[in-house]
């Protein structure tokens, strides 16, 4: 078995070709055991789920906002 990688600009792996014949084991073992093989666009994402997640934290955007910008102007 053979793999080939496909790299982007920056030298890293974005994309693998895989021979035909293990393509079609591996998405007949996905049905199978009825694992959907989606398209990233067809994944759902819900943003509700992740609400409050980091409530427990009390933030003060402000606070937190006036250092981010006091360490950019430090940095130049």
């Amino acid at each position: 078995m053979e793999l080939n990688y496909i790299y982007n600009l920056v030298g890293k792996i974005e994309y693998v070709v895989v021979p035909y014949d293990i393509w079609n084991k591996v998405s007949d073992y996905a049905k199978k055991i009825d694992i959907p093989i989606l398209k990233e666009e067809e994944q759902k994402f819900n943003p509700a789920e992740f609400r409050g997640m980091l409530s427990h934290y009390n933030f003060n955007t402000e606070q937190e906002l006036k250092k981010i910008k006091d360490q950019w102007n430090q940095n130049i």
